[in-house]
């Protein structure tokens, strides 16, 4: 009877000392114990390996154990709500993590998590979002869209702030010279205007996005995209060293290397240094020596050039310092004056054979 008595004791104190740690209250089960962790499926906790990157040594407060076997396995862990209906409203679930309690002065923003919603009828084609600060920063759509900044991806990935001048929105890759300064040495792209500021007068030379170059923090190249006077006639301008224009491809396929507003399709403020130059033309200049051409007499030639102080057919110097030179029109003239000049060459030589006959006439007549 004594022994009876002491198990009797026994368990009881022991089912005080494990049940005291559990309380009930209405639907709500808690425990006040500070420190202990809550294990499922197993004993005890697995402390994380000392050589982790994150919470080295650390003990987790709660842990799921799934099973234990080494082959493959296919187990899951739900959190649910059961039960919804057609109506279209707003139904969300969250794991929310906080660093702590927010109080009244010097704490905010200290929420983040997942939160998983809806508002369409049965809570059908839900998103996925990640929380920092109270706000959601990553959502995936039901359709696989990433949105970074948005919460209505359009695209499989569509980066969606909205930005000021110069701001930057994503970074596509660093180095490590120089990236501890200012922004840094990165690659990435970058927000402007759409519309006319500062000393730009010309809506065509607007630019809208930029792909930079930035080394020690400060942009030295860039590809630069022009919105264009309307929903179309966009450009694209290449800037380098300081971030300096130095080409521009506009709308219409013109290329200015040195020139914003090219009128032609190459314009270069320059030197063009080139092994070769081949330039298609529209006819030559053969037809001088045909039967039928009509070679001007010398003397008419002078007396154009006396009146105007250049050869016919050749640009004045006026209008090739307003219009520039024609290369191939300017070879095609030259060569016509070369032609013209043999023609002439040809006829001398024939009038100083004939004089050379008579000479010889003349001497043989003497002896």
């Amino acid at each position: 009877m004594k022994r009876l008595t002491l198990l009797t004791i026994v368990f009881v104190f022991i089912s005080n000392y494990l049940f005291a740690q559990w309380t009930t209250s209405g639907n709500n089960v808690y425990t006040t114990t500070v420190g202990n962790s809550v294990i499922i499926g197993a004993t005890a906790p697995t402390i994380i390996n000392a050589s982790s990157g994150l919470f080295p040594g650390v003990t987790p407060k709660q842990e799921i154990l799934t099973g234990s076997s080494t082959t493959a396995y296919s187990e899951l862990v739900t959190i649910r709500h059961n039960g919804v209906a057609v109506d279209a409203l707003s139904r969300q679930l969250g794991l929310v993590f906080k660093l702590s309690s927010e109080s009244s002065t010097g704490e905010s923003g200290k929420m983040g998590g997942m939160l998983l919603e809806s508002s369409n009828g049965y809570a059908n084609l839900p998103t996925l979002s990640l929380l920092t600060n109270n706000a959601r920063r990553l959502t995936i759509d039901y359709n696989g869209n990433v949105g970074i900044g948005t919460t209505t991806p359009k695209t499989l990935l569509d980066i969606g702030k909205t930005l000021g001048p110069g701001d930057v929105s994503a970074v596509l890759a660093r180095l490590s010279e120089g990236n501890t300064a200012g922004g840094g040495t990165y690659l990435g792209t970058v927000g402007y205007n759409t519309q006319l500021s500062g000393t730009i007068t010309d809506v065509t030379d607007v630019k809208s996005f930029a792909i930079e170059h930035s080394f020690y923090g400060s942009t030295n190249s860039s590809i630069n995209f022009l919105r264009g006077g309307s929903t179309i006639g966009g450009s694209i301008s290449f800037s380098t060293n300081d971030n300096t224009e130095k080409m521009r491809i506009l709308y219409n396929g013109n290329v200015g290397i040195g020139i914003t507003h090219p009128q032609n399709k190459l314009d270069v403020n320059g030197t063009i240094h080139s092994k070769a130059v081949l330039i298609d033309l529209n006819g030559w200049n053969d037809y001088v020596f045909k039967k039928d051409y009509r070679l001007p007499p010398l003397s008419e030639v002078k007396a154009y050039i006396d009146q105007n102080q250049h050869l016919p057919e050749i640009p004045s110097e006026q209008e090739m310092i307003k219009k520039g030179l024609d290369v191939a029109e300017m070879n095609k003239l030259l060569i016509k004056k070369v032609e013209e000049l043999t023609l002439y060459l040809i006829e001398n030589q024939k009038e100083i054979n004939e004089l050379k006959t008579k000479v010889s006439v003349l001497e043989i007549g003497k002896k």
